[in-house]
């Protein structure tokens, strides 16, 4: 899915490109229509004036494609940091040659052709006089193909500002238990003195609480459905996570039990059990306290219920979980730690595993990161939209500047009679930028439904998911506008500075 994505991102750049390129070219033609009409006059045809400039777009991409490839090169490395693959470029694989062409032969077609039929069409007389008929090249064209552009921008700069807003739901939202400074780790040969370790690493500066679990908390991974309970129905059955902890690790996890008491550490913890609420809810037990409960076959009784907590990724909802003790600890120490002393903490645990294991390797987690991993996949998704919606915003200013160069050229004697007239700098800066403001304010409407409907797809994904609020869609426009209106202000400035005998002295 992520691939389809990011190739349909990658198509969205190179029309974005191409739409650039025809602004540029097209807006460059009246520079160039002295240079055809003489070409036209001494016995050039049509056909060799259009195949001209195919040619000469030709060889611009085929330069634009080596410096592709050199920076594919250079930049494979980063990718692969980013992405978190180990991939290669292998410039003669045939699905690299072939992917190759066809971007050639695809932008060849989509950028070449409108600008090559509108260099050639030019008559001789009137392009020699400087009276360019609009024709194929009028500039409401180029305002379509600068919307265009700009809609696909906006449509990236949306899609980075809700990813990003997403990301920090997940990082902020209210897990049910506190993640902060602990650490885990497979205990192997220490749970045979569990207690004994436990004790002498509470001595320990650095150390606030040690606990004792047999699965992470950011997944829990193992289910079962042998389970059962006074007036269970025939037909009900569902999946529990069932998760082994001690008699401290509900109070060093910070989690809240909103019914009954959790373990005391007393031989008969082995016949309670606590239950999240989820798990009650599904089972449909009414005053669950003191009601029995069956897990594999093993009748126990109910002597708590948790609050509901997220034991793995936000893009699951919260599944029913059965808590209990057995009378060997579990496989997983979790040690919390301040943040100051966290060093000291790892290194005075670390001490207490080599005394029991030897040469095996100390492997710890951290429990935050554990949590965060479930969210990098995500995370790169965002961090390469924030590089897409950069690349997509500079190109589609490039064009943005091309459609400012043309509209100043053509508009010079206008500017020259509103200056003669008593126009100011700042009111002939106005009325040209106000016009590409437009533009973009079109763009904005058009890229933020198509936006809201991508994303809110995207954020179906996830149980858990933020709002994507019409702020989102505000910041986008007030950025994008922002970014039109630097860019075209340099032309409009320079065009509103120009000494109007300059621009009337002439025909």
């Amino acid at each position: 899915q992520m691939v389809n994505i990011f190739m349909g991102v990658a198509i969205l750049l190179l029309l974005i490109a191409c739409i650039n390129y025809v602004n540029l070219s097209t807006a460059r033609a009246m520079l160039r229509a002295r240079e055809v009409s003489v070409r036209k006059i001494v016995g050039a045809g049509k056909i060799q004036l259009f195949f001209q400039f195919i040619a000469e777009t030709l060889i611009l991409f085929l330069i634009a494609t080596v410096l592709a490839i050199a920076l594919i090169k250079l930049l494979m490395p980063l990718y692969n940091t980013i992405s978190g693959k180990s991939n290669e470029f292998e410039l003669m694989n045939t699905s690299v040659l072939s992917t190759i062409g066809i971007t050639i032969a695809g932008t060849l077609v989509a950028a070449s052709i409108y600008p090559a039929l509108l260099l050639s069409s030019f008559k001789p007389i009137l392009a020699l006089k400087g009276k360019i008929s609009n024709g194929i090249g009028n500039t409401a064209f180029r305002k379509t193909l600068v919307v265009t552009q700009f809609s696909f921008a906006v449509m990236l700069i949306i899609s980075t500002l809700i990813i990003g807003k997403q990301l920090n739901f997940l990082r902020s939202k209210e897990l049910g238990y506190d993640k902060s400074h602990v650490f885990f780790f497979r205990m192997n040969e220490v749970e045979k003195h569990y207690e004994a370790v436990r004790s002498a690493l509470l001595q320990q500066p650095g150390i606030v609480e040690v606990a004792a679990a047999n699965a992470s908390l950011a997944n829990f991974g193992s289910t079962t459905s042998d389970t059962d309970w006074d007036g269970k129905p025939a037909d009900k059955d569902f999946l529990v996570h069932p998760v082994e902890v001690d008699k401290n690790f509900f109070p060093v996890m910070k989690m809240q039990l909103v019914q009954g008491k959790g373990f005391t550490g007393l031989p008969s913890d082995t016949l309670g059990l606590v239950l999240n609420e989820t798990a009650v809810r599904n089972a449909g037990i009414q005053d669950p306290i003191g009601k029995s409960f069956t897990l594999w076959q093993t009748k126990a009784t109910i002597i708590g219920v948790v609050k509901d907590f997220h034991y793995t990724s936000l893009k699951r909802e919260i599944e029913p979980a059965v808590f209990y003790v057995t009378s060997t600890p579990p496989s997983l120490m979790y040690v919390r730690t301040n943040a100051k002393d966290a060093s000291k903490a790892i290194a005075a645990t670390e001490a207490a595993f080599k005394r029991y294991n030897g040469d095996w390797p100390f492997e710890y987690k951290f429990l935050d990161e554990s949590f965060n991993k479930l969210y990098r996949a995500d995370q790169r998704t965002g961090l390469l939209f924030n590089i897409f919606a950069v690349i997509a915003i500079l190109i589609s200013c490039l064009g943005l500047f091309g459609l400012a160069t043309y509209t100043t050229q053509v508009k010079t004697r206008e500017i020259g009679i509103r200056k003669v007239l008593g126009a100011s700098v700042a009111g002939v800066t106005g009325m040209l930028a106000k016009d590409f403001v437009k533009l973009v304010a079109i763009a904005v409407i058009i890229a933020s439904p198509l936006a809201w409907y991508a994303m809110n797809h995207w954020l179906q994904d996830f149980a858990y998911r933020t709002n994507i609020g019409v702020l989102v869609f505000l910041l986008a426009g007030a950025i994008a506008i922002i970014i039109a209106l630097i860019t075209v202000s340099s032309q409009a400035i320079r065009a509103a500075l120009t000494n109007p005998v300059k621009s009337l002295k002439t025909e």
